[in-house]
């Protein structure tokens, strides 16, 4: 054994002697390096054990982490959205603005197009939101501003996004400068505000903040005071948040290069999708589905198809193309209870979407 070897053999030691005798520190950490392989091999039923240790003792990173590993669960272990709840809840019990604005994008996940979880969502979001969490307050802007959730009150959404955009979020600063751009939320059209605050994305957009530079990608799509419209820019832009691992770039770079390099928006759309980005996964499903610009392939439009379901509440189409498969046993075995399931569950959303 090396040197190095065993010196982090000796500090692994010390890391399971202290979650033995209790410390939860040392237990949370114990169940991240046997989630992660950190020195031991990856093994997801002690990742688990030490990090429920940690928690039960009331630890937030512990408490975060579980629900973190109940969403993105692996092969061995299947995606469990209440529990992971169980545990934003306890996280967020204790005050914790982050987890308070998880349980709020699980509920809002959950909910498209489905009231009672868009108002569950809302009443997460308030919470982080007004302990100046920037993610949340930016939300809640965006469900007042159409009436998600909360009763539209478009002067709100504007002071909502304010907050947001204060605290340098970039998506926040977008929406305003639409907002002031188009005089829409009740503002008086002023392209001195709207260029301000524009200007504010471009300038992190060069310090290489991805959310700026994805959302200055969407300005040089669609045009605005500060720049024309530019298909080039608003592709260079995208790129350089999508290769940050910015997940809203990386679809967003799928559909720009779709229908003009297939092999590009294919790429991009994948790395989107396994991110759990659920319009890439649809999308996925649809084009391996329906064998445009790939070739058909029922077995992976069926995995991506189930990825989405699996996240909440996808659109009609994925629902009865998912019930369809089964009934047709294409990609998976035939199960028409299955097919039935997922039958009854587009028709009801269609109901839904007329009352």
């Amino acid at each position: 054994m090396t040197q190095d070897k065993a010196e982090a053999a000796k500090w692994f030691g010390k890391i399971v002697e202290q979650a033995e005798q209790g410390n939860a520190d040392a237990q949370c950490v114990l169940g991240r390096r046997y989630f992660l392989g950190i020195g031991v091999a990856v093994n997801e039923t002690d990742a688990i054990k030490w990090c429920c240790k940690a928690a039960e003792q009331g630890l937030v990173e512990a408490q975060d982490y579980l629900a973190h590993m109940d969403i993105d669960a692996g092969e061995d272990l299947p995606r469990n959205d209440a529990k992971a709840i169980k545990w934003w809840h306890k996280a967020a019990e204790q005050g914790d603005h982050n987890t308070q604005f998880q349980i709020g994008r699980m509920f809002e996940k959950r909910g498209r197009r489905v009231t009672k979880y868009e108002i569950e969502a809302s009443k997460w979001f308030l919470m982080a939101a007004e302990r100046g969490h920037a993610d949340s307050q930016y939300k809640l802007g965006w469900m007042y501003q159409f009436g998600r959730g909360v009763t539209k009150d478009e002067s709100k959404a504007v002071e909502w996004h304010r907050k947001a955009a204060e605290q340098e979020h970039a998506w926040a600063q977008c929406e305003l400068g639409w907002i002031y751009e188009a005089g829409s939320c009740g503002m008086v059209e002023d392209e001195t505000k709207a260029a301000k605050w524009f200007r504010k994305i471009m300038e992190q957009a060069e310090r290489e903040n991805a959310d700026a530079q994805s959302a200055l990608g969407g300005m040089y799509l669609a045009g605005c005071v500060v720049v024309a419209s530019d298909w080039n820019e608003a592709v260079k832009w995208c790129r350089k948040a999508a290769e940050q691992g910015d997940v809203h770039a990386q679809s967003t770079l799928g559909s720009l290069y779709n229908g003009v390099d297939e092999a590009e928006a294919m790429k991009w759309w994948h790395k989107a999708a396994e991110q759990g980005d659920m319009s890439a996964q649809e999308t996925l499903g649809n084009k391996y589905y329906s064998g445009l610009s790939v070739a058909k392939d029922y077995a992976e439009a069926f995995k991506w198809y189930r990825k989405a379901v699996e996240q909440g509440d996808t659109f009609l189409l994925t629902q009865y193309s998912l019930g369809r498969m089964y009934e047709l046993g294409q990609g998976t075995e035939k199960d028409i209870a299955e097919a039935i399931k997922w039958y009854y569950k587009a028709a009801f959303q269609e109901h839904r979407s007329t009352i």
